[in-house]
């Protein structure tokens, strides 16, 4: 495997590799962004975590010890990292997503406007209209699990699960008849509730020679518990709720859809680029 090298000609320590990386990536922070989600969100915390594993674990022993396959590396990372993954993203996130620009209740900033600057969503039936202007909380958030599965070719499946306590959405929601509607609220209460975990599950190939990283496939993306904005109709015992909007299949769709253009169009082939210059061209792949 071969080793970057300092300005005088001396191997790299993994420390110095580590923060090279780190301080690399993050260059790449301030670049405008078109659109973020949730999916940017676990995009990024994924890639962070192999750079960071990677350069932790890298070391000069001979490249045919099985100490230099990349699950040796990986392994006696997991739990440290577990607890600094929210650290290693600190400043990369916005903490609101939406129509930032909304006059009538202002998004709390930093907020990352969609690509054309809208609500996030909008829906109407016969008897409610609801309208989505900004979603908050996205910079909060503690890893509830972090796995790496190594398959025999020594590709990783990653599954990462990001803990939100809180993902306030500003909703507006009116009672309607026909094309009639009142406000009956607009807060930041109705939607989406606590407790909130984003899940993606994400395979990896390892190639021995540059670029390591290539064809990934997210396998899966989720939201749980369901979201959903709920309406109530009357007062005390003959109250009655109705759920008016389920945003959940909506807010997994559109999380799947970025995913292979986040990945593929902007952080993989950083993060290549980044491997490469840090650890050299080649990298032993096999699995244990």
């Amino acid at each position: 495997m071969g080793l970057a090298n300092t300005s005088n000609g001396q191997p790299q320590t993994a420390n110095v590799r580590y923060m090279n990386l780190k301080r690399r990536l993050r260059a790449h922070d301030g670049e405008p962004q078109n659109r973020f989600s949730c999916v940017d969100l676990a995009m990024r915390t994924l890639l962070l975590l192999v750079v960071a594993m990677l350069a932790s674990g890298l070391n000069s022993t001979n490249s045919t010890s099985s100490s230099d396959t990349l699950q040796a590396f990986l392994a006696p990372m997991l739990p440290g990292l577990r607890t600094a993954l929210p650290s290693l993203v600190a400043g990369a996130i916005p903490l609101a997503y939406g129509n930032c620009l909304a006059t009538d209740k202002p998004a709390p900033r930093p907020c990352t406007a969609t690509a054309n600057g809208a609500d996030l969503f909008l829906a109407k039936g016969f008897l409610y209209k609801v309208r989505a202007r900004w979603i908050a909380g996205l910079s909060t958030f503690s890893v509830a699990r972090l796995d790496v599965v190594f398959e025999p070719s020594g590709a990783m499946v990653l599954t990462l699960a990001l803990a939100f306590d809180a993902l306030p959405m500003s909703v507006q929601v009116s009672a309607c008849v026909g094309d009639y509607c009142g406000a009956v609220l607009d807060s930041t209460d109705t939607c989406c509730g606590a407790n909130k975990t984003l899940t993606v599950a994400a395979r990896i190939p390892c190639f021995t020679t540059a670029p390591f990283l290539r064809t990934p496939t997210i396998r899966s993306v989720a939201v749980t518990p369901p979201v959903n904005a709920v309406l109530t109709f009357g007062l005390g015992s003959l109250s009655t709720k109705l759920d008016v909007w389920d945003l959940t299949p909506t807010f997994v769709s559109v999380l799947r859809n970025q995913v292979e253009s986040v990945l593929l169009s902007t952080g993989l082939g950083a993060l290549n680029n980044l491997l490469t210059e840090s650890i050299g061209d080649t990298v032993e792949c096999r699995a244990l």
